[in-house]
């Protein structure tokens, strides 16, 4: 039972903001503003290839007009791009919030001032998620929070609407284990509710309650998430190509430790979908890679 509740646990867990544990490993910060600099330098010598290191070879960048840039090399040619149009301009890159959601992971918050030959700086404000790797700090994902105007305005429940098809009742498992999801709309139309039941042996050891919402402020779909046994988390959502999501997720399981993944909902049709969980990791020790199938047994959007 306790592998069960364990799996189940890192399966809901997402991204920051529920973990605020204890102090920053000895020279984190310094470690992390070490990296943002070395970025920003590499930056206003034009260099783009040298922004390379910065990132982790699998990092995502999404860009102020909402692009999505997957890899090293896509970034690192995008950046190369610019700096061919916009020779002369320099980067500053705060890190006015540093949040160590274990030893091994940190989210930042900052602005990044880029000036060019004249004029004042552009201002943007970004966040970022820092992994460590071999003992070194790389960026794992980086957003920018740049205000643009939208062609029509979109409410929460517009957005939701992206997110309707998981209205239903689902089952994963069968037999000694089961999870069984029922997702719905709240009232408003402006958040998604899920909630799972785990079994053992028919019988119920466990509830997670989750719901998923727009954030305005980062232009993305956020989760939080609460456990009957004690464990919370956050997480945010960014769209991949068919109607999947990756969702960067980091938490606090029962007993305080700090754990994380990279998770894929993945849709197969109305009436399934795969949760893909990569890069699980417990107090920065590695857990194996697991997929979960849910099948609908009731249910549909409307």
């Amino acid at each position: 039972m306790k592998k069960c509740l364990a799996i189940l646990t890192v399966l809901v867990l997402g991204a920051s903001a529920a973990l605020a544990l204890g102090q920053p490993p000895q020279g984190g910060e310094k470690a992390i503003r070490d990296v943002l600099d070395g970025y920003a330098q590499a930056f206003s010598k034009g260099q783009a290839p040298a922004t390379g290191p910065v990132f982790t070879q699998d990092a995502v960048y999404i860009t102020d007009d909402g692009d999505r840039l997957a890899g090293r090399e896509a970034i690192v040619g995008r950046l190369r791009e610019y700096l061919a149009t916009h020779k002369g301009d320099r980067m500053r890159m705060t890190g006015d919030s540093i949040r160590f959601v274990s030893p091994e992971i940190a989210e930042v918050e900052g602005n990044v001032e880029i000036r060019g030959p004249g004029g004042p700086p552009e201002i943007s404000p970004y966040t970022a998620l820092l992994v460590k790797h071999d003992g070194r700090w790389q960026m794992s994902t980086l957003r920018d929070l740049s205000l643009t105007a939208p062609e029509t305005e979109m409410t929460a429940a517009d957005h939701m609407q992206d997110l309707g098809w998981m209205v239903g009742e689902w089952k994963q498992g069968d037999g000694a284990s089961t999870v069984a999801l029922n997702c719905r709309l709240d009232p408003s139309g402006t958040f998604l509710l899920w909630d799972y039941a785990v079994k053992q042996a028919g019988k119920e050891v466990m509830t997670v309650n989750q719901r998923v919402g727009w954030d305005p402020q980062t232009g993305s779909f956020r989760s939080w998430v609460f456990d009957s046994v004690g464990g919370f988390a956050e997480g945010r959502w960014d769209p991949e190509p068919a109607g999947a999501w990756q969702i960067r997720q980091t938490g606090v399981v029962p007993d305080g430790s700090g754990a994380s993944a990279t998770c894929r909902l993945i849709p197969g049709d109305n009436d399934n979908f795969r949760w893909r969980m990569a890069d699980r990791r417990l107090n920065g020790a590695r857990l194996a890679d697991i997929e979960m199938r849910f099948t609908r047994t009731g249910g549909s959007a409307k």
